[in-house]
């Protein structure tokens, strides 16, 4: 009876280990898939969904590699172009960015702004470059997918300078600066530009620039 009792725990134990292995998998595997297929949000929506830029490192490209382009419904990129953006952080004018997308697929860009809050006056000065990435799709609120828009990232380096007039003391801040977007067929686009000094700390701005009128 002792036996039989014994032989019943084992079977149990060994059960209960491989539900926790199989569960184990199960989240692997799922973190995985939802790291495979990148969602983004519209800038300036207040979902809580917004995925950090460094956690889609992997989607830059180094100077050798090749980039796949896009093909229609996007924006095939059959010449480079430039677009002038609009940069805010909470509805407050942060600036302009340049961006400057090429042939090739690759994007470079710089920001520049300086604004006063408080007696405090700032300048930001931004440089950064990256690359399309065909394979992210766009998805609003809802979560409906538009595959017309085309994704890119890039990662450089900032600099913002701080000048206290109670203090009459500055200082300069560096670290690194995250552009990432979508861009329509009309070369409307939008996105967010994330600075950090450590990847723990973040501050996150919108930018956004009108349709092309030609």
């Amino acid at each position: 009876m002792i036996c039989k009792t014994d032989r019943q725990h084992r079977r149990g134990f060994i059960a209960l280990v491989v539900l926790i292995g199989i569960a184990i998998v199960a989240v692997l595997y799922f973190t995985q898939v939802s790291s495979f297929v990148s969602v983004s949000v519209p800038p300036g929506s207040k979902g809580g969904n917004y995925r950090k830029p460094w956690h889609d490192e992997d989607r830059l490209l180094g100077p050798d590699a090749v980039i796949e382009l896009p093909k229609r419904p996007k924006l095939e990129l059959n010449e480079a172009f430039v677009l002038e953006a609009e940069v805010s952080r909470d509805g407050q004018d942060r600036g302009a960015m340049t961006l400057e997308f090429l042939d090739d697929g690759r994007v470079n860009g710089s920001w520049y702004c300086s604004y006063s809050h408080d007696r405090k006056h700032y300048t930001c000065d931004a440089a950064f470059s990256g690359n399309i990435d065909v394979d992210v799709v766009y998805r609003n609120d809802q979560r409906k997918k538009d595959k017309t828009q085309l994704y890119f990232i890039t990662k450089g380096n900032y600099a913002k300078e701080t000048y206290a007039e109670s203090t009459d003391d500055s200082s300069i801040e560096n670290g690194i600066v995250y552009v990432t977007g979508f861009i329509k067929p009309d070369h409307s686009a939008s996105g967010k530009l994330t600075i950090t000094t450590d990847k723990q700390w973040s501050a996150q701005y919108q930018w956004q620039c009108k349709a092309n009128e030609n």
